[in-house]
């Protein structure tokens, strides 16, 4: 049998087959009456424990209605972590919406994609028909030749003779008349640049019979050969540079007519053969209409296979930064905000030091948040600054590149003077610091563009700061605060099964098709077949029953176990969240609430207060319990949200009652302390430690009462101790007239103690007593004064 009587009802598990009569005796049930017993012990165990949970709720209910201390703390701290949110809210909203506006005015996105989608688009749409070799023998036929369907050598230098150099004087740029353009508003700044690098010969990493049987020297893509090469050693296009590239020059001022005899003259002298290994063609143009750079850079691979490999790129720069002063007003702004941030982390340190609770400020993640926000901030302005200083330089590198090209070509002519080829490389080496300059202006761009990304994650993460004093909104990030663990699990699990498939797709598929011919393309490949966009034909061509039993193996394993894992986990802990939030403000009565705080402080009442702030109040009573100083130092912004921090705070609950006086004599003035009572008495469903489980409520309910009941036994305890103490001074009282009456009790003892032959006799007349010597016959109502030495008789009675 177990029974609990307590304050909250009365729980009783009646499991017994038998009962006791009025009488006390015992008669037993057939099995029938012990199943309807049962049934009905077990509907009578869950009304009883509905009840039980109801008269919980109102006795949680009506133990909130007494404003203690720590009520009175938890409304005042909820009170400042929506002031903390949303103070952070507005200030996050208006960083991120400048930080788009920099971004925006500065990236030059649009205008960017528009000039580099133009010269990619040409370059990919040009088209040169080359004749069809068979060995030495030129074949009648012939074959179109675009950037990205190079088969030998050869094909790049027509492709580039027949098609780049006319590129540079299209037709629209032949309607004005001008060399150099293309599109017709972005002209080439100096020319086109191809930069060769190549591989050494070295003997074949075979057996001797293998490489006898190969008869060729092999051209390792690992090792770069820096010796010259080819006929015409004068010219600079077969003289490696200081990097050990080869690097030949097309200048757009020369003309269409020239530049086409230069790529024919390195495309018969074999500047491009066996042991390239990689070549870059590039070129700088500048839009005076959209004020950007773009550089425009087709890399070709040559792999030792056979097959060569080509892609076209383009990187944009703005030329003019600020080209009014209404794009620095921005600019100034957002260093106003970093610098506002910054000021008031810094006051908070420098109140934390005070108390001497830095190491603790610095281990909460929010606090760390803003100083992220801080140093990333500095970081993309001081980058930005070496921007700008980086345009300036290259601004100043275009303008000094010389309007007239040398008159003279090296590589054409013969016999040339020192002077010709004195000034063709001071030209050649302007052009270089342009082409360089733009080289180390994208390192520094991409580095920039990183940290704008990495600040745009900090902005976001700034949001869910501020969604904190939400409670409705704060589920969201705590579910995923409190599940990553769980997903990170997950994610081993799942980064195992999926790059498993991936090796296993690599191997089988590799050989045939070209998605899966790399283990990086391999696991992009995987991702696209999770989301279904993959050509099953060309996996399915060479054994379709293999590829089969990979294909649904991945959709049972990832698809429908893995993933449908993850989203069970997901939902799991949102409900584990929910279920003990608590029932927290939706977000129009939070509103309706702010509203209200708003339309008090702006009263009369409220903005005139000339006591103590609630911010003291506050101290004052944290003073009182410091477990809630812990609590507000570590976790302030949950306060309203999660569960544990409302049942360690109610877990700290007094039965010492603040009243309305109380509150007067600490500080605050009259109309605060009323508004304040008000507020502690209507918020008492909002502030009660637990969920909408009814189990939970049960459990909060049996620790409420458990609490009262400790604090019932302290005062017993104290009031026992108190009894004891008193007991024990009078029993020590009751000892010393004890001792003090045994010595006196020895002496009467003695003095009562008759001499030999003495009696004592009752008068039967009187009933008095007398004394009797029984040898003698003498009696006496005294003893003789002789049988008494020294002390009276004293009667017994």
């Amino acid at each position: 049998f177990v029974s609990f009587h307590g304050p909250l009802g009365i729980m009783s598990a009646h499991g017994s087959d038998t009962h006791r009569d009025d009488g006390g005796s015992r008669s037993h049930h057939s099995s029938e009456s012990r199943s309807s017993a049962g049934l009905s012990n077990s509907r009578a165990q869950v009304n009883n424990f509905v009840s039980t949970v109801r008269t919980g709720d109102n006795r949680i209910v009506e133990s909130h209605k007494r404003i203690t201390s720590a009520k009175l703390a938890y409304l005042i701290a909820s009170r400042k972590s929506l002031s903390e949110s949303c103070n952070t809210l507005p200030f996050t909203v208006i960083m991120a919406v400048m930080f788009l506006v920099l971004v925006w005015l500065h990236g030059y996105i649009g205008s960017a994609y528009q000039m580099g989608s133009a010269i990619r688009q040409a370059v990919e749409q040009v088209h040169v028909d080359v004749p069809i070799r068979s060995s030495a023998t030129v074949l009648n036929s012939s074959r179109t030749v675009t950037v990205g369907s190079f088969s030998e050598s050869d094909d790049i230098m027509r492709w580039v003779a027949g098609g780049m150099v006319p590129l540079l004087g299209n037709e629209a740029s032949r309607v004005q008349r001008l060399f150099g353009y293309v599109q017709g508003f972005n002209k080439v700044v100096g020319g086109l640049r191809m930069v060769q690098t190549r591989s050494s010969l070295e003997p074949c990493s075979v057996n001797g019979d293998l490489r006898f049987f190969y008869g060729s020297m092999c051209h390792p893509l690992t090792s770069i050969s820096t010796d010259k090469f080819g006929v015409g050693l004068e010219d600079g296009a077969f003289v490696p540079a200081a990097d050990g590239s080869f690097i030949t020059w097309l200048e757009a001022g020369r003309g269409e007519a020239a530049l086409m005899r230069r790529v024919e003259s390195l495309r018969q002298r074999k500047w491009l053969d066996s042991s390239t290994s990689h070549l870059r063609i590039e070129a700088v143009f500048f839009s005076g209409e959209l004020r950007l750079y773009t550089m425009l850079s087709i890399d070709i691979d040559f792999l030792r296979g056979g097959v060569i490999q080509s892609s076209a790129n383009t990187r944009t720069q703005v030329c003019n930064p600020y080209p009014d002063l209404g794009f620095i007003f921005p600019d100034f702004l957002w260093f106003c905000l970093v610098f506002v941030l910054f000021q008031q982390e810094f006051r908070q340190l420098q109140v934390e030091a005070r108390k001497g609770t830095l190491l603790l400020y610095f281990t909460e993640m929010w606090n760390i948040l803003d100083w992220s926000s801080i140093v990333f901030g500095l970081v993309v302005i001081v980058r930005w600054i070496l921007i700008i200083d980086q345009v300036g330089t290259l601004n100043t590198l275009t303008v000094a590149i010389p309007g007239q090209v040398p008159p003279v070509p090296v590589w054409e002519t013969q016999q040339v003077s020192l002077s010709d080829v004195q000034s063709e490389r001071e030209y050649h080496s302007r052009l270089s610091d342009v082409f360089n300059a733009m080289n180390e202006m994208e390192v520094h761009t991409r580095a920039h563009n990183i940290v704008i990304f990495w600040y745009i994650l900090i902005i976001l993460a700034r949001f869910f700061k501020g969604f904190k004093g939400q409670p409705r909104v704060a589920l969201i990030s705590e579910t995923l605060r409190i599940g990553s663990v769980d997903v990170v699990h997950w994610v081993l699990i799942f980064g195992l099964v999926f790059f498993n498939f991936a090796v296993g797709g690599h191997l089988l598929f590799g050989v045939r098709v070209k998605e899966w011919s790399s283990f990086s393309m391999s696991v992009n490949q995987c991702f696209r077949v999770l989301l279904g966009q993959f050509d099953y034909e060309a996996m399915a061509e060479w054994s379709p029953v293999l590829v089969g039993v990979w294909f649904w193996s991945f959709i049972v394993v990832i698809y429908m176990l893995t993933l449908k894992l993850l989203v069970a986990i997901v939902i799991d802990t949102y409900m584990h969240v929910r279920a003990h939030a608590g029932q927290g403000q939706t977000l129009y009565s939070q509103t309706k609430e702010i509203l209200s705080e708003l339309r008090w402080s702006f009263s009369y009442e409220g903005g005139h207060r000339e006591h103590a702030t609630l911010e003291g109040l506050l101290d004052v009573l944290v003073g009182e319990h410091p477990e809630m100083g812990q609590i507000l130092r570590t976790n302030l912004l949950g306060i309203q949200t999660d569960g544990k921090v409302r049942r360690k705070w109610a877990g700290m609950e007094r039965p010492v009652e603040v009243t309305l006086k109380d509150l007067v004599a600490r500080g605050i003035d009259v109309p605060t302390a009323e508004r304040l009572v008000q507020r502690c008495n209507k918020s008492v469903r909002k502030q009660l430690p637990y969920g909408e489980n009814m189990l939970d409520r049960l459990s909060v309910g049996v620790e409420m009462e458990l609490r009262e009941m400790r604090s019932r036994l302290v005062k017993t305890d104290r009031e026992f101790k108190d009894w004891q103490q008193d007991s024990l001074s009078k029993l020590k009282s009751v000892a010393r007239k004890q001792r003090r009456c045994t010595k006196v009790a020895k002496f009467v003892r003695k003095d009562c103690e008759l001499p030999p032959g003495w009696s004592v006799q009752i008068d039967e007349e009187t009933g008095d007593e007398y004394y009797l010597h029984e040898a003698s016959g003498v009696a006496a109502w005294t003893l003789p004064r002789s049988l008494q030495p020294g002390r009276n008789v004293i009667t017994m009675g």
